[in-house]
């Protein structure tokens, strides 16, 4: 059984608008990347050190195979403020969001009202997709507030699961299913 999962390239909530990354968004995603704390959680293989390095990610978001992968900016007034991904395995019909704003807006709600409207159009646009989940570093407290708020819940850790600046580290995993 065959499951659609590109979902569309514009979703507008009350405040945001998701939307595909340009090559335009660059300088701004390089200035906000640099910001103290943003790549706190981040797997080690995430290096962004310079503009042409957001360039290449950038461009990776643009080229993405989106059966398998959509990648939004999220972005207010047009300009981008974070970014938010859906990654979906196929065979076991599941999603992994992923999602980061800016340090300034931490706090403001944009991650989750954006994570919300992605789940939203996931279960919407695909009728065979069971689940959402989010594989969160367990000391990201922002990450799992944005998770709750979406309605996943914590279903256990795994241990040893990923490199975070170059240490291995544990990642919660918290799930929401269609029924619930």
């Amino acid at each position: 059984m065959s499951i659609n999962t590109e979902l569309s390239q514009e979703i507008v909530t009350k405040r945001l608008k998701l939307r595909l990354f340009r090559f335009s968004d660059v300088p701004v995603v390089f200035e906000y990347i640099q910001e103290p704390d943003m790549g706190l959680f981040l797997d080690s293989s995430v290096s962004i050190c310079t503009e042409a390095d957001t360039a290449a990610i950038i461009a990776r978001h643009i080229l993405v195979d989106r059966t398998q992968r959509n990648v939004w900016a999220i972005t207010i007034d047009d300009l981008p403020v974070g970014g938010i991904s859906i990654n979906f395995a196929k065979e076991h019909r599941v999603a992994e969001i992923g999602y980061s704003v800016k340090k300034a807006l931490w706090g403001q709600g944009y991650a989750s009202e954006a994570t919300q409207a992605v789940i939203d159009a996931a279960f919407e646009t695909c009728p065979d997709l069971r689940r959402v989940q989010a594989n969160i570093h367990p000391q990201n407290e922002g990450s799992i507030r944005v998770a709750k708020r979406a309605g996943m819940v914590y279903e256990g850790t795994l241990r040893s699961y990923s490199y975070v600046r170059g240490e291995v580290a544990d990642e919660d995993v918290y799930a929401i299913l269609r029924n619930d």
